[in-house]
């Protein structure tokens, strides 16, 4: 009986030394950042199917999150989480999960290029120090958070190639910092918020390839640095604005639109040839408003 225990003591031992043998996470005992951070990197590496990913180097098995795979920390706190499938093809899966919103000091997400599927969590609008919001090139449904919105410091936000359905938020014009709003390549409808000519910095606006109705706001005119306005593959209609003739790239082609200025006709001529020919007409009227 004693020689019985010894063997069972001894292979456990041998076991507990085996590499494959791995802790998990203990994020009480985490020092780098707050607990609640670290359950929160926990819970989203749970979620996306952690264990199936390609890198996933340190994850869920050591105690210094800082360290691991795709994530950065500054002061204390996860400052970045860039788990884009540009290079390491890690193909994440499932859902984001709210807890994201809890990494307070975040900066940075790039999850592009993966197949994440679900909604965008609303939380991600807490994420009051958000510079970089990047979700392209995934399955995400649902609609565009308005509470993301409240992220005054964003000046990227890409959600282009997704499913993502509904309209686009007039909150979205409050972002004073943005450069590139892509929503492009998704299924938005409804119209484009009048409120998208507040952001004076933007230089990207790209909204092709989905379902937007109505006439095109003038107010986009405002947008002194846009480099590229992207508004092809929908079902805008009416009168091209006057004040778009300011554009240096400008796409309008696959829609509903006129013109008659005859100014702004040689300029889209120049900028945008054949624009004319694509365009088709509406059985009613009435359905441009």
């Amino acid at each position: 009986m004693k020689h019985h225990f010894s063997f069972h003591a001894i292979l456990l031992v041998l076991v507990l030394m085996s590499p494959l043998a791995q802790a998990v996470t203990d994020c009480a005992a985490v020092t780098q950042i707050p607990s609640t951070e670290c359950e929160a990197l926990v819970t989203f590496y749970n979620s996306t199917g952690g264990a199936n990913w390609t890198n996933k180097t340190g994850w869920n098995v050591t105690n210094t999150p800082c360290s691991w795979y795709g994530v950065s920390c500054s002061m204390g706190h996860v400052s970045r989480l860039e788990l884009s499938d540009y290079w390491h093809n890690n193909k994440l899966t499932g859902s984001i999960p709210s807890e994201l919103g809890n990494l307070s000091k975040l900066a940075v997400i790039n999850l592009g290029l993966n197949k994440l599927t679900g909604s965008i969590p609303s939380e991600l609008g807490n994420l009051s120090k958000l510079e970089s919001l990047y979700l392209f090139d995934n399955q995400l449904t649902g609609s565009i958070p308005t509470e993301l919105g409240n992220l005054s410091k964003l000046e990227v936000l890409d959600l282009s190639f997704n499913s993502i359905t509904g309209s686009i938020p007039a909150k979205l014009g409050n972002f004073s910092d943005l450069e590139s709003l892509r929503l492009n390549n998704n299924r938005l409808t409804g119209s484009i918020p009048s409120e998208l000519g507040n952001l004076i910095n933007l230089r990207y606006l790209q909204l092709n390839n989905n379902r937007l109705t109505g006439s095109i706001p003038s107010e986009l005119g405002n947008l002194s640095d846009l480099e590229s306005l992207f508004l092809s593959d929908n079902k805008f209609c009416g009168e091209i604005p006057v004040e778009l003739k300011n554009m240096s790239n400008i796409s309008l082609g696959n829609n509903h639109l006129t013109a008659s200025d005859s100014e702004l006709i040689a300029w889209l001529d120049s900028y945008n040839p054949g624009w004319e020919t694509t365009q088709t007409s509406l059985l009613r009227l009435t359905q441009c408003h």
